[in-house]
């Protein structure tokens, strides 16, 4: 056998287990969620103190987000996360240095990355 095929031999036999992925508890989300929540809120603050506008991640788009992927209660839950963030941060002078867009942008995708993957564990 040829090395080329013994590689391919050894990805198609690991291809299943890898694609397998493993389930999502809705504990661990809302984990994830709160965590976002207190991300969002601190940054949307900072961005007041700055005098500038993040819109995208106000409380009523954060609201929605976790709308798409959380029961009421639980946006509850997670949204006093955010408005503590918030109310932690106000009055406080401006440093741009602390808004960090791109990684919560990041956080955001694998907060839904992790959202989809459990609704999709839920239909099966």
């Amino acid at each position: 056998m040829s090395k080329i095929t013994t590689i391919l031999l050894i990805c198609i036999l690991y291809i299943p287990a890898y694609a397998q992925e493993q389930s999502v508890s809705k504990e661990a989300l809302l984990t994830m969620g709160e965590s976002l929540a207190a991300e969002m809120g601190k940054t949307y603050q900072f961005g007041q103190n700055c005098r500038q506008s993040l819109d995208s991640i106000s409380t009523a788009r954060a609201t929605t987000l976790f709308q798409n992927y959380l029961e009421e209660p639980e946006v509850k839950r997670v949204m006093e996360r955010y408005r503590h963030a918030i109310a932690g941060e106000k009055g406080k002078s401006c440093n741009l240095e602390l808004i960090n867009i791109s990684g919560l942008m990041y956080k955001m995708g694998a907060f839904m990355h992790q959202a989809s993957r459990l609704q999709k564990n839920k239909q099966q």
